[in-house]
């Protein structure tokens, strides 16, 4: 790990309700706090295949390959990592997918007590508002950009004209806000989040870089 960039592949998990995201509170490193569901890709899995093991493993829930959508990609470089020597941290090249539990599923999720505390569904813009790393808010504004995409192009093929140009707009205004989010971010470099777990003493300052993307 001193030596290389892994791959990891994290999942927006949706309440059937299309508004709230199931995230879980971590007892392990690199990220002991509010996450998402996911973890390591191995050799030649896909994105989905990495997805739908990892939530066999962790939520116990079998999901068909076709109910999976990707929603972004980003790196993640941390301070720490689980396994030793610890304090040598890690790099993430992660791919997020979403997919959105059905009614009669959730009674099936259960959570892996061995790496997270507690887990809670939240609403999306909560999380969006609230004291959560950059990164976990970054994947949930690319799919509420992607919901606003299908909605218009759901309008557009129903030749329903008059609803065009407000569904523009709103595609137009989440990407507007998706990328502003991350200039804000990489303007002030160090993010008021701060990753913190008070069981394992353990610290840390978040800083933010947006390649490509500059403010204007």
């Amino acid at each position: 790990l001193d030596n290389i960039s892994k791959g990891v592949s994290d999942l927006l998990v949706v309440h059937p309700d299309g508004k709230k995201i199931f995230i879980g509170k971590r007892n392990v490193h690199p990220q002991p706090d509010w996450w998402l569901v996911g973890g390591r890709m191995f050799t030649g899995e896909t994105a989905v295949d990495s997805c739908r093991r990892l939530l066999q493993r962790e939520l116990t829930l079998d999901i068909h390959p076709n109910r999976f959508t990707t929603v972004c990609c980003q790196t993640m470089a941390w301070h720490m990592r689980q396994q030793e020597p610890k304090h040598h941290g890690t790099v993430d090249l992660q791919v997020v997918l979403s997919f959105q539990v059905k009614e009669d599923e959730l009674s099936k999720v259960v959570f892996d007590r061995n790496e997270y505390d507690e887990v809670k569904w939240v609403d999306a813009h909560e999380i969006l508002n609230g004291d959560y790393h950059p990164a976990l808010k970054h994947p949930i504004r690319c799919l509420l950009t992607k919901w606003k995409l299908k909605k218009l192009e759901g309008i557009i093929d129903s030749n329903n004209n008059d609803d065009v140009a407000k569904a523009a707009k709103g595609f137009v205004q989440s990407m507007r806000e998706c990328n502003s989010f991350l200039v804000q971010e990489q303007k002030d470099g160090q993010s008021n989040y701060k990753v913190k777990n008070e069981k394992m003493n353990y610290e840390a300052n978040v800083f933010v870089k947006a390649p490509g993307i500059e403010d204007e």
